[in-house]
């Protein structure tokens, strides 16, 4: 603890610090670890080592994301993410995962993406709901659209997850990819619509798109003004 203390700047800590100093080094972890090796001690990463959980996800993570320079603040909310996970996840494969990865944090955001994704709000015939990751990334793929980059990819399925987007796609295979954006709890509104390689829907395309779910008050198939979203 001495040899810690000696990389701090040389002024008086507060009481509640040198509490947080022996929780951190009580640890005996990997956590503890990357403490002691540290050049100098950041205040902050001795409050969030210390009053981190100790159960193995958390410890993988964190690691990780303390080694890579990632902000506490950060490192609290993958912790907490990765713990959920681990929870909602009964048959263990997606904790055993992100613990052996070599990258934690990039297993995390897999497992995050691929959680099944809500039924779509609402049905009709020529509108096919996107209901899964792996349907929406392969679609992707096949367009060469932007969700084939991984981070605009995770992106699109968290808001999925959220309930806040859905995606369709239209029959055939001239098809278009469509983004519907939920506005508060107004409606929908279709805020993207592209076909391969970011090809815009002609005129015709979305006027079929609009007589296709006019008997659904709660669709707008226009995106809405900068001035209202």
């Amino acid at each position: 603890m001495v040899h810690l203390l000696s990389k701090l700047d040389p002024r008086a800590e507060s009481a509640e610090f040198y509490r947080a100093v022996h929780l951190a080094l009580s640890r005996g972890d990997v956590l503890t670890r990357i403490l002691q090796h540290s050049r100098t001690i950041d205040p902050r990463m001795v409050f969030g080592i210390a009053y981190l959980p100790t159960d193995r996800i958390t410890e993988k993570i964190a690691g990780y994301a303390l080694r890579r320079g990632i902000s506490d603040f950060d490192v609290e909310e993958l912790s907490w993410l990765g713990r959920r996970i681990g929870d909602f996840d009964q048959s263990g494969v997606v904790l055993d995962a992100i613990s052996k990865s070599s990258n934690p944090l990039m297993a995390m955001r897999k497992a995050i993406a691929s959680l099944t994704f809500p039924n779509p709000p609402w049905r009709v015939k020529e509108l096919l709901p996107i209901e899964t990751a792996e349907e929406l990334s392969s679609i992707a793929r096949q367009l060469g659209n932007c969700l084939a980059d991984h981070d605009q990819f995770y992106s699109s399925c968290v808001d999925v997850q959220a309930g806040i987007a859905y995606y369709f796609r239209t029959p055939g295979d001239d098809y278009l990819l469509m983004k519907f954006s939920k506005f508060a709890g107004l409606g929908w509104y279709l805020d993207e619509c592209r076909g391969p390689k970011n090809r815009r829907p002609t005129v015709e395309e979305i006027d079929h798109i609009t007589k296709t779910v006019s008997h659904l008050d709660g669709i707008w198939c226009r995106r809405l003004s900068y001035q209202m979203r």
